[in-house]
């Protein structure tokens, strides 16, 4: 009996599912089955034997975990329902059904805390810790920078430190800073001052240099270029062409023979323009020109991905080292305010999880021995996601000897999510192809024939291939096949259509949203698709307003599936100003929008009422104001200001003696809100309440303040929280491209194509510096250096 006969498998995949050695690497483009195949190797090892716990499978979000769980489960439950009772392999099946929920599958920070509860006394914490979630974890991180903030302010060197950086500015840093903390400890413990600071710098700078240099002037295109360029003369050195072309060649000679002229040197061949090139001026005429050019081009691109060739350090570097010393004393304060209130609370963050896990692993044999016995098979999805403290992990728990499968596309891994490195990936790969096998998997069950070969048309000359020079993160071209050769569903071409609209975005979107809104209306009106058969994918979640008007003004159903939908859409906005009103009444923005919702209904021109009469008698609140209405109001509104007053002052009373959740399920009893919503034919605005309402339950938090401090830090962190799932009647899906990965649609909508992110620069923490512009405009690296902890 075969566990896999209902899981069908292409030659390939069946390689990979049955490949032996102790690193199996399989690389898979966008929507080639690779979690199908990992999840055919899960069943391939139990068919072959392995105990259910001696396999680990190791994914990143809880979803792929309990996906990847509900599909093992359903194939061990058709492989017993095809066996008699009597039959001799029916038990063992029926005890692995039955022990399903305690297999080891989970993401790589629930095995950690599995890991550390299993060795609490070697690692240091309480074997009944909590698990901190993403926007709680922002949420004491946003304290403890408050709190080392108001130390600052305090500190003899507040007046020049604020004099160097706005508050703002200051904040972005330290917030990178406490959140990367564990790479910046070693930037965060050392003590030089600011001459020390520039002189590790500028080693600093001049050992990537000579590393950027090396890696340029070896690589087969430089050499090939250089060669090319050195062997073309023309027949007019008076072309502008021929002139680029010697320079370029001096420019070229001073990089390779590492010559103090290396930063002029750089800066030209960042800044030629390929202007001239008559082909009568050159031997070949235009093809020799068109040689020449492309040279010059690829010249100008290597160089251009090489930024530190040439650079120096100057007085805004000076600038920085000066200031660094105090932004390290107050990151030092954040860091120790953050372990507190983990301390507090008894309870782990994901870096903690990952960090105690290593050290457990890398300290003690005994532990090491144990897990490595215990564990006969890893497997690890989106390994190009993962970073060097995972891999580590990974590879103590491997010890050499147990069989590692691991799926992953490098060229998906564009977030530096948690610190990812696309390179761990890559070294892996390489192992892999010396220790074991690396298998490719490129063929797409997504996508039919012709959109395959527009995309691969369209993308080769944008990423180009293996033999161009690239950094080394950056993953060359290759493409895909197509498995069917006609669309699903019905659909005529063109299979890819452009909308554009002239102008800035803000008065350009909208137009193009329009166009879009209007296309699929009538593909709705005609029934060649359904409104769940379309995603619009946008760039940045600050694009969702647009799309939402047009497809509202259709008349087309959507939902926002994430980014700063849920939090912003006006139901679940009104009812977080119920709370802030009921928590503090003096707060007379929270107050305002409490008494314009749709709870209480009063009009603007009663709320102007109210204000006039608060700035009358010098209140800084609304809150006595309220209490006159019935002097104040129009007759018509005296009912609702009296029954919005009655229940805030119920709400206010209960505020901080029941939890947030009873506290709006009070404020939902007690008012018309939910019957007022319920004229929304698509039940939206209530399943959104519904969904504030089961988070409010699971944070079990009863301050209103500290529920409302969560939620801030969600939006703050832009923790990627989606609306509620639409149960009863289909919607075009609005999301990020972000968290559409892995999911199929019929139609797709790339919105807003045009956006830019680098418009807004910010504090990045990558490679050993950071990089920040300072008041004057001009961009700084502060080039100190941080290390992971090592052994």
């Amino acid at each position: 009996m075969s566990l896999l006969k209902n899981h069908q498998l292409t030659p390939q995949q069946k390689k990979a599912v049955r490949a032996t050695g102790p690193k199996v690497v399989v690389t898979a483009g966008a929507g080639t089955g690779k979690t199908h195949t990992l999840v055919a190797r899960y069943l391939y090892l139990l068919q072959n034997g392995l105990p259910l716990r001696s396999i680990v499978a190791i994914t990143f979000t809880r979803k792929a975990a309990r996906e990847m769980r509900n599909r093992i489960r359903k194939a061990v439950w058709e492989a017993l329902s095809s066996l008699d009772a009597g039959d001799a392999a029916y038990d063992r099946w029926q005890n692995l059904f039955s022990e399903l929920d305690a297999a080891r599958i989970d993401t790589i920070h629930g095995f950690c805390a599995e890991i550390l509860r299993s060795h609490p006394v070697e690692a240091g914490v309480e074997p009944d810790f909590e698990m901190l979630d993403e926007t709680t974890a922002a949420m004491l991180r946003t304290r403890a920078l408050e709190d080392s903030l108001a130390w600052a302010a305090d500190q003899d060197f507040a007046a020049d430190l604020f004099a160097a950086l706005t508050e703002p500015q200051l904040r972005q840093v330290l917030k990178i800073l406490l959140t990367r903390r564990l790479d910046a400890t070693v930037a965060l413990n050392e003590q030089e001052d600011s001459v020390s600071l520039l002189a590790n710098w500028q080693r600093q700078l001049q050992a990537w240099q000579a590393e950027a240099r090396q890696a340029l002037i070896t690589s087969p295109t430089w050499q090939g270029c250089f060669e090319l360029l050195r062997q073309t003369s023309a027949l007019d050195p008076a072309d502008k062409l021929a002139q680029q072309r010697a320079t370029a060649l001096r420019a070229m000679q001073q990089l390779m023979s590492g010559s103090d002229d290396m930063a002029q040197a750089a800066a030209y061949l960042r800044h030629l323009n390929l202007s001239g090139g008559k082909g009568a001026a050159w031997p070949g005429g235009k093809t020799t020109v068109d040689e020449v050019k492309a040279a010059l081009k690829q010249i100008r691109q290597m160089v251009k991905d090489q930024p530190l060739l040439g650079r120096t350090l100057g007085p805004e570097d000076e600038a920085w080292a000066q200031v660094w010393p105090w932004i390290r004393q107050v990151a030092r304060v954040a860091v120790q305010r953050y372990a507190a209130a983990r301390r507090e609370r008894r309870a782990l963050d994901f870096d903690d999880l990952e960090d105690k896990a290593l050290q457990v692993l890398r300290r003690y044999e005994h532990v090491r021995r144990h897990w490595q016995a215990e564990i006969r098979a890893l497997l690890v999805d989106e390994y190009q996601d993962i970073n060097q403290r995972q891999h580590d992990l990974i590879t103590y728990l491997q010890g050499g000897h147990t069989p590692l499968f691991v799926v992953g596309d490098a060229k998906q891994s564009i977030y530096r999510f948690r610190g990812a490195d696309v390179e761990v990936f890559r070294r892996e790969r390489e192992s892999a192809s010396q220790q074991g096998c690396v298998i490719t998997l490129d063929r797409s069950y997504r996508s039919h024939a012709a959109l395959v070969a527009w995309q691969n048309a369209a993308l080769a000359p944008v990423l180009g291939s293996g033999d161009r020079h690239r950094p080394a993160w950056e993953e060359p071209f290759s493409p895909l096949q197509a498995e069917h050769a006609q669309p699903v569903r019905h659909s005529a071409a063109p299979f890819v259509e452009f909308y554009l609209a002239i102008g800035k975005k803000d008065v350009a979107l909208p137009h193009t949203a329009a166009a879009v809104a209007a296309r699929l209306a009538g593909w709705f009106r005609a029934q060649s698709y359904r409104p769940d058969d379309v995603a619009i994918l946008c760039r940045a979640s600050t694009s969702f307003a647009a799309y939402e008007d047009a497809l509202e003004q259709a008349g087309i159903p959507f939902i926002t599936v994430a980014g700063r939908g849920f939090y912003d859409r006006p139901e679940v906005r009104e009812l977080l100003a119920l709370l802030r009103a009921a928590a503090d009444p003096e707060d007379s923005i929270a107050l305002a929008g409490a008494l314009r919702s749709a709870a209480i209904g009063l009009s603007d021109y009663a709320l102007w009422q109210l204000a006039t009469d608060a700035r009358k008698h010098n209140e800084r609140s609304w809150w006595p104001a309220l209490h006159r209405a019935a002097d104040l109001l129009p007759e018509d509104e005296r009912p609702l200001a009296e029954a919005g007053l009655a229940l805030l002052q119920r709400l206010r009373a209960l505020a901080g003696r029941v939890t947030v959740a009873e506290l709006l399920a009070e404020l939902l009893e007690r008012s018309d809100y939910m019957a007022m919503l319920a004229a929304a034919a698509d039940g939206r605005a209530q399943r959104n309440i519904a969904k504030l309402l089961a988070d409010a339950q699971a944070s079990g938090m009863v301050q209103v303040s500290e529920f409302l401090e969560y939620v801030a830090a969600a939006k703050a962190e832009q923790v990627k929280e989606g609306e509620a799932p639409l149960l009863s009647q289909g919607a075009v899906q609005i999301m990020t491209i972000h968290k559409a990965k892995g999911m199929e649609f019929p139609v797709v909508v790339v919105g807003d194509i045009g956006y830019d992110r680098r418009g807004s620069a910010g504090p990045i923490l990558n490679d050993g510096c950071l990089w920040y512009p300072m008041k004057n405009g001009k961009e700084t690296a502060a080039m100190y250096q941080y290390y992971q902890q090592q052994e």
